[in-house]
């Protein structure tokens, strides 16, 4: 049954997408959500909790599948989603519901949020951090060699 019936509203029900497709499919999406977590840190570190800190794996895989990331807007707070994404320019931070449809419905921002989220969705591959990798374990095995 692709669709459901809920007051008067529809949900829709996707079957199971593979991993090894889902950037073919998350691609076709015009935003995906990430956590939606209400902060209540007032931007003081030691009031953080895992949530502020946590950093979705799903952010790589929306990148990579080129689509903007929604999230609570979470101004003010310490939280490790709304600065990473928000640093490339990628997110779609609301807080209400009517915010947020204003923001999808704006099809300039969506334009340039897309934009933002293809010009930088390389640097959320494993492989272009390679480099970097090899060089710090070369530089790890240096140092380990060094005190032997």
């Amino acid at each position: 049954m692709p669709f459901m019936k809920i007051n008067d509203k529809y949900f829709h029900i996707h079957r199971h997408c593979p991993q090894s497709r889902w950037v073919e499919e998350f691609s076709k999406y015009d935003a995906g959500w990430l956590h939606s977590v209400k902060s209540h840190n007032d931007g003081n570190l030691l009031r953080a909790n895992w949530s502020d800190l946590n950093l979705p794996a799903r952010i790589n895989t929306l990148a990579f599948a080129g689509i903007p990331m929604i999230q609570r807007s979470n101004m003010g707070q310490i939280n490790a989603q709304r600065s990473y994404v928000e640093k490339y320019g990628m997110g779609i931070f609301y807080n209400t519901i009517y915010g947020l449809v204003a923001q999808l419905k704006d099809k300039e921002f969506l334009r340039q949020t897309e934009e933002n989220v293809r010009k930088h969705r390389g640097a959320f591959a494993f492989d272009s951090h390679i480099d970097e990798l090899t060089a710090f374990f070369m530089d790890v095995r240096r140092k380990v060699y060094e005190r032997q």
